[in-house]
């Protein structure tokens, strides 16, 4: 498996320092956070690109998709750092934004959510490329 996580990863994180609190910014999803606004940023979907593929089916390249949930008090709390993010992935890291939509929070409807969605190729020397 090809994995770039924590290369996204640490390449976005300042973006959003100056707008998350410490600890809010996370790798995985967390169904109650501590403190708001918070992000998490998770890697779902890595598959094997198939117009790199060889006779012996090494995996040169993969197709990676990025997931962003933000959790804000407000809707400009989060719509600033849906901002940042499409700044970071596709500004900075040229991923293609495949979503991003404000979701309603049912555990909570007091606390704004947003979820985005970005794609991107990578080889195995960890080289991007348009999918």
């Amino acid at each position: 498996m090809i994995d770039i996580e924590t290369t996204v990863f640490d390449a976005v994180y300042p973006y959003l320092s100056e707008l998350v609190p410490d600890g809010s910014f996370v790798s995985e999803y967390v169904p109650a956070p501590a403190s708001f606004p918070h992000v998490a940023l998770t890697e779902i979907d890595n598959t094997p690109d198939a117009k790199t593929r060889d006779s012996g089916n090494a995996e040169w390249s993969s197709i990676v998709t990025f997931e962003a949930q933000v959790f804000a008090t407000s809707r400009s709390e989060c719509k600033a750092i849906a901002a940042a993010l499409d700044e970071a992935m596709v500004g900075l890291m040229g991923f293609s934004k495949m979503m991003g939509q404000q979701i309603p929070n049912q555990p909570d409807v007091r606390i704004y959510r947003y979820v985005a969605r970005f794609r991107r190729g990578v080889t195995r020397t960890g080289d991007m490329y348009k999918p």
